[in-house]
């Protein structure tokens, strides 16, 4: 049968191998009472060897030794325990807590913060002040400012560095394919109500008129909706100006204006024909590009050079101008729909009915007035409408030949 031994200091029942009771557990005695830890400067625990894991001792001067080896955590006067590798410092009293940041440290293990309601401020006041592996992460606490992959930023935010970054990159990644969801990067002036953001869309709205793609858009208040200024259409690789689903390559939906030239032509390698002075863009059709086209002197915004279409219905508002055509040495020098009205300027007449008009004007066909019949009179005076009615009589008269022949005649007659 084995007896294990446990040693008493002022007890007799010791509860442990080694305990040591109060000589006077209660009461006013000023006799000082406690376990006196062996105390040496940083320098005799540095120098130590052979020690045993969870020695104790206290430190009780570091103007002596460096902060190197096993004194590594040794910064400050204290109690110590060897943890197997370094002097490792104990916590202080309730209320006093240890400061983690006075000597630099190794992490045996992942470590996990829980914040709950608390907060975690770093509070700096000089350039890089808090970083993360280096340039990856900087805080430049002096000028506010934020620096990836630099330590000396120039800006609020900057990305990437002029020495060892050559592609720096920003990326904003969408968990959804459907209209409604993408990223969002937005300029705010000081009135909150005004600004532009920068949205993509990763869907095309349903309506078909909101493509998927990029939209510069005007924002107000705490709206993210399109008011497009720009879009480009991802899908179709297209362009739109105040268009949100362009359907050409670049679409304008307003005026436009061109400082410089315009070039037309070519290929996408290949700058474009510029044109020369006084020359018109003409149409190529559909698939095919406008060319510049020379107007022979003199005839420049001509409109009847060429045979041509009326597209839609047009009216011509002439106010006080007046609209001549001269139709100079020929017959039918102006008609509408073949002989339906036709001006012989050789002869000046007037057919109705016939391009060939007879006299000065030529009905061929029936007539309708329905107003006054004016005879007589000249160039520059009104003929006479009559009055009351007019007659009809059939005279009988003897030709040439001795024949009698009988003529229908219409006379006005004055009542």
């Amino acid at each position: 049968m084995k007896n294990y031994l446990k040693v008493g200091i002022n007890t007799t029942s010791p509860k442990a191998s080694l305990e040591i009771a109060a000589k006077n557990p209660t009461g006013s005695t000023t006799n000082a009472e406690g376990l006196l830890i062996p105390r040496v400067d940083r320098q005799r625990a540095q120098s130590m060897s052979g020690v045993a894991t969870s020695t104790i001792l206290y430190v009780d001067n570091i103007s002596t030794g460096t902060q190197t080896g096993i004194a590594l955590n040794i910064d400050a006067t204290g109690y110590y325990y060897y943890n197997g590798t370094v002097w490792t410092k104990l916590s202080t009293s309730a209320g006093i807590p240890s400061n983690i940041y006075n000597a630099d440290g190794l992490l045996t293990g992942n470590r996990i913060v829980t914040q709950g309601s608390n907060t975690l401020a770093f509070i700096g006041t000089v350039n890089n002040s808090f970083s993360v592996d280096g340039t990856t992460l900087s805080v430049d606490a002096a000028n506010n400012k934020v620096g990836i992959g630099t330590t000396t930023p120039v800006a609020s935010l900057e990305i990437g560095n002029k020495t060892t970054e050559q592609n720096p990159n920003i990326r904003l990644q969408s968990n959804s394919n459907s209209y409604g969801a993408g990223g969002i990067l937005e300029f705010r002036e000081l009135d909150s109500n005004y600004g532009i953001n920068i949205r993509h869309e990763t869907a095309q709205s349903a309506d078909f008129t909101i493509a998927e793609g990029l939209h510069f858009n005007t924002v107000s208040g705490t709206e993210n909706k399109i008011n497009s200024i720009l879009s480009i259409d991802q899908t179709n690789r297209r362009i739109g100006i105040g268009a949100t689903a362009p359907l050409s390559k670049l679409v304008v939906n307003g005026d436009m204006q061109l400082i410089n030239d315009l070039k037309v032509g070519e290929s996408p390698s290949v700058l474009g024909n510029a044109g020369t002075t006084g020359q018109f863009l003409t149409s190529g059709g559909a698939g095919s590009a406008p060319t510049w086209t020379t107007v022979s002197a003199g005839v420049n915004n001509n409109i009847y050079n060429a045979d041509g279409t009326l597209l839609n219905n047009r009216t011509v508002s002439q106010g006080t101008n007046t609209l001549t055509f001269t139709g100079g040495n020929v017959t039918n020098g102006f008609s509408v729909d073949g002989n339906t009205f036709s001006l012989d300027a050789l002869n000046n007449k007037l057919g109705i009915g016939t391009t060939t008009p007879q006299r000065n004007m030529h009905v061929n066909g029936t007539l309708q007035l329905t107003n006054e019949f004016n005879v007589g009179g000249n160039a520059s005076t009104a003929g006479s409408a009559g009055t009351t009615f007019w007659r009809r009589r059939i005279s009988t008269n003897m030709d040439n030949d001795g024949c009698k022949c009988k003529y229908l005649q219409y006379r006005w007659c004055v009542k």
